[in-house]
């Protein structure tokens, strides 16, 4: 878990929770290949995929945002596990000011993507994806920041009001209305 208090520098902690299984307490049924079975039933364990801070995050643009994914309840670690927007697979390479940390292990494995200065281009959904494990999804929105600076990629009109290109507006405007509707 990561508590973040919103002041500039930011100020963050991370903890992290352990749970254990109360010894005392005995389960009745076997395992087998993963499979478990209780009174009869059988039923398989599934890995499971948390973002936290939830499904729609906010960043001011120019600001730096951190997006990380948690795949738990893993036997072995995860041979694939990255981050995709828009179904293309985000990297430094492709997003400049992008930083990608991966660590795959068994038990809990965790992808962090941390994009050092957003711009309003940078607002859409990314999904968290692994080879193990259903994917997971988060909206990151961008807004235009206090500082009155105008932010990469927008023009001012003459009315004083700030736009991109108005198809990529309305695209954008519809799919975080959809994804909110949705």
């Amino acid at each position: 878990y990561e508590c973040q208090v919103n002041t500039e520098p930011k100020i963050n902690k991370q903890i992290f929770l352990s749970v254990k299984e109360n010894p005392r307490k005995q389960e009745s049924g076997a395992t087998k290949n993963g499979i478990k079975t209780h009174l009869g039933k059988k039923y398989r364990h599934e890995p499971k995929v948390i973002i936290p801070g939830g499904s729609i995050q906010y960043a001011t643009s120019g600001s730096g945002v951190g997006l990380e994914c948690l795949v738990s309840g893993l036997r072995n670690p995860p041979l694939s596990l990255y981050w995709e927007k828009g179904n293309k697979v985000v990297t430094a390479k492709e997003r400049p000011g992008v930083s990608l940390e991966t660590e795959k292990l068994a038990g809990v494995s965790r992808i962090r993507l941390y994009i050092g200065s957003t711009v309003l281009a940078d607002t859409g959904n990314y999904t968290c994806v692994s080879d193990t494990a259903k994917t997971e999804t988060v909206l990151l929105v961008v807004t235009l920041g206090n500082d009155g600076q105008v932010p990469e990629g927008l023009k001012i009109g003459q009315n004083g009001d700030c736009r991109r290109d108005a198809d990529k507006e309305v695209i954008v405007m519809f799919m975080v209305v959809g994804f909110m509707v949705g």
